[in-house]
């Protein structure tokens, strides 16, 4: 089988990559500007071939995906809806492959959700993101819009069959962009900042299950295109500071910052992927407790 991969240099891509990388059934390719000798390196001891190139570059990706088939394309990297088009151009002449695009829970929350539990018929309810200013900065508005743009491209193009991954904030012990530092590094005081309640509600991916997910899908034959939330079950924020303050004994650090790194009471349902894919997400304690033992806070 052989599986295109954008998007592997960072947190769960990353750990998605040395994972699938194990399995002999897959040939790997992965498109990689390959800027970092360390991640070339990386590659080559994974045994993933490596397509040098800016995946912007239509002339040269051309080049160098010529005679190339897949069954698979992992897009863990797409931005901007000219990304995919790209690519699907080139690569859909010679074969029909499952394109799995990695999606967000912003594309698609346009009003201050106070406690809703989203199913992903609601979705489709939405009519916009316009109110999501009132959530999230200007650029992650611009984020989100972006990748609905995909998301619609892909849903309306009958020749694709897609699997679409709405993915709550994804956390772990090796969070490059610093979320769950933040959250962990979080006491009351703290939240009251930001209007926060102890009977509000938090909800996020955890990164290990988020790989296992993944993992799953490149195992299971796709018969038609869908549509998964992936998030693991909510929280109160007082059971969370309850737990978390009782693991790290008050040793948190004091973090500054103008917005909170995660939305509250942004609720998704996730009994989808835990029917079709008959999956067990790991439960909040056990992951509260994981990421407390980790280095970062010891």
């Amino acid at each position: 089988m052989n599986i295109l991969f954008l998007g592997g240099n960072r947190f769960f891509g990353k750990k998605l990559l040395k994972k699938i990388s194990k399995e002999k059934k897959y040939k790997i390719f992965i498109i990689n500007r390959g800027n970092r000798k360390i991640d070339i390196d990386i590659l080559k001891k994974l045994n993933v071939r490596l397509i040098k190139c800016d995946r912007k570059d239509e002339t040269k990706l051309r080049r160098k995906l010529k005679n190339l088939k897949f069954d698979i394309i992992f897009d863990n990297c797409a931005y901007h809806l000219n990304d995919i088009k790209i690519l699907i151009n080139l690569i859909y002449k010679n074969c029909n492959p499952t394109y799995i695009f990695s999606s967000t829970v912003m594309s698609y929350l346009n009003i201050y959700l106070k406690k809703k539990r989203l199913d992903e018929n609601d979705w489709f309810k939405a009519k916009s993101t316009k109110n999501m200013i009132k959530i999230y900065k200007t650029g992650e508005l611009k984020y989100a819009k972006n990748k609905r743009k995909i998301e619609n491209f892909l849903i309306k193009n009958k020749k694709i069959k897609y699997i679409i991954l709405r993915i709550h904030n994804v956390i772990g012990k090796f969070d490059f962009s610093n979320k769950t530092l933040k959250l962990f590094n979080t006491n009351f005081d703290q939240l009251k900042n930001y209007n926060f309640k102890g009977e509000d509600l938090l909800q996020f991916t955890y990164d290990e299950d988020l790989v296992k997910i993944l993992s799953k899908f490149f195992n299971k034959e796709q018969s038609h295109s869908d549509i998964y939330n992936i998030c693991n079950d909510p929280i109160k924020v007082k059971h969370f500071l309850r737990k978390k303050d009782k693991l790290l004994k008050n040793k948190i650090m004091n973090i500054n910052d103008k917005k909170f790194p995660f939305p509250r009471n942004v609720i998704m349902a996730n009994h989808k992927i835990k029917k079709k894919l008959n999956f067990k997400f790991t439960p909040t304690n056990e992951i509260i407790y994981r990421i407390s033992k980790s280095s970062e806070f010891k």
